[in-house]
């Protein structure tokens, strides 16, 4: 065990538009669970490592355990800017594109557990496409749906090799499924935590509501009931996205989705 004492976090992440506000939002009814909302945390981690010899990337693989326990101690002191630490209660680290600093962070917290928030790829690349982000290093790449296409496919490239060369602790938790069988969706994350059913995560919505702001483009929605009317979204553009399924189609059928190629919609 870390000679810090500490819990390792679990990390919320997932490509954007996926859902991770919408499961944030039910976590944190759990009286069990806080929850970190892209806050800077393992961010403060990066300068270090890059001034470590080697520089970034290549330090990784050379540091001593002294190094990871003041790396922890970095970015615990961030992470407790955010959340008081608090015995016996699951802290979620949420970001979504975090997950492709999962290198990092099983480097770092080699028993880390992954929420793996999951939608579509088209569903997802579309509406990631049609929000107006805070322009960023990573929300430059949305700025076309073939740029967007091409991040998914960078940024699920990357955590699939992660998930090949890495043992990850990480659960899959599919959008869709979610809105069709919200108990069972959420009685399985909850398995994977650890943690006992309780019937606050069913009142996401008035979790939302109780909260001083949320900070991400999905607060309209997460207030709302789950509906499906965003689900196969996509198939209403399927002309602009029909360049693109090269690209995209593969993912689906990988995360177990139909082959959008074979959707009446692209014909």
């Amino acid at each position: 065990p870390p000679a810090d004492g500490r819990p390792s976090p679990v990390f919320l992440v997932g490509f954007p538009r996926s859902g991770t506000t919408l499961l944030d939002a039910v976590l944190r009814g759990h009286p069990e669970v806080r929850v970190v909302e892209e806050a800077d945390t393992v961010e403060t981690v990066y300068p270090l490592l890059r001034e470590a010899r080697g520089g970034f990337p290549d330090a990784l693989a050379g540091l001593t355990p002294d190094d990871v326990a003041t790396l922890r101690g970095v970015y615990f002191r961030a992470l407790d800017a955010h959340v008081a630490p608090d015995g016996g209660r699951i802290v979620v680290d949420k970001l979504p594109l975090r997950l492709v600093h999962a290198g990092i962070l099983h480097r770092l917290f080699p028993d880390a557990r992954f929420l793996l928030m999951l939608r579509h790829p088209c569903d997802a690349v579309l509406s990631a496409f049609m929000q107006h982000f805070a322009l960023n290093n990573a929300m430059a790449n949305l700025g076309t749906l073939p740029d967007a296409a091409h991040f998914y496919d960078a940024v699920m490239g990357l955590w699939t090799r992660y998930t090949e060369v890495l043992p990850l602790a990480w659960h899959a938790v599919p959008y869709e499924a979610l809105l069709a069988d919200f108990d069972g969706i959420v009685g399985g994350v909850l398995d994977f935590l650890g943690l006992p059913w309780h019937p606050g995560v069913a009142d996401y919505r008035e979790t939302a509501r109780a909260r001083s702001g949320i900070t991400t483009p999905s607060y309209s929605q997460v207030v709302q009931p789950l509906y499906t009317t965003a689900r196969g979204r996509w198939t209403r553009y399927a002309r602009y996205l029909r360049p693109v399924l090269p690209t995209l189609a593969p993912w689906a059928t990988y995360w177990g989705y139909p082959d959008p190629r074979d959707d009446p919609a692209t014909g």
